[in-house]
């Protein structure tokens, strides 16, 4: 049963990808996708929520099990992800345009700000216990200039390098993740 629904899961990305090529999300419905894929709209909400469900899934099963995978720092693996995400340019510049409840702009967001989190807490000392609201402040500001960032590159066309789009970052990192640190480990 898993199988058959892995499989189904991936012929509703794949039309969802194909009807994308030729108009917006908004102008996608359910009824569409599964008519294309060949199954009932029940069928489909038996996999997804909604067709953002769907968008997300894709995104997580193509791009960041893919990257989660690979070794390497923050940078590098938003790099992968920048990486996979050329992969399927008009999907992503598409699927970005959408705004609202469940949408791939919050989901990509949420995602950037846990990755800053595994970041700034990697190397922070085990016996020091760190004020969970500060590392909330510290990521969500990162992560909304990384999300930022992302949203420049693909409403760009997804065209620049991934390292060249990084490079800021990259020559910030170093120094700003050691002094985010710093003030996560002071007393207030």
């Amino acid at each position: 049963m898993r199988r058959m629904s892995l499989a189904t899961k991936r012929a509703l990305a794949t039309t969802l990808k194909q009807l994308m090529r030729g108009s917006p999300l908004r102008e996608i419905s359910v009824q569409m996708i599964a008519e294309q894929t060949g199954i009932s709209r029940h069928s489909f909400y038996y996999h997804f929520i909604d067709k953002q469900d769907l968008v997300q899934w894709v995104f997580h099963s193509e791009v960041l099990d893919v990257v989660g995978r690979e070794e390497g720092g923050f940078l590098t693996q938003l790099s992968l992800i920048m990486s996979r995400m050329q992969m399927e340019r008009n999907f992503y510049m598409r699927a970005l345009e959408e705004s609202g409840q469940n949408s791939f702009s919050d989901y990509l967001l949420e995602t950037v700000s846990q990755l800053c989190t595994k970041a700034l807490t990697a190397d922070l000392p085990t016996e020091v216990v760190v004020d969970e609201k500060k590392i909330a402040q510290a990521t969500r500001l990162g992560g909304l200039a990384i999300f930022g960032t992302l949203c420049d590159w693909v409403r760009d066309g997804l065209e620049a390098p991934p390292n060249e789009v990084l490079e800021p970052f990259e020559q910030m990192a170093g120094g700003l993740f050691s002094l985010v640190q710093s003030w996560l480990l002071q007393a207030d």
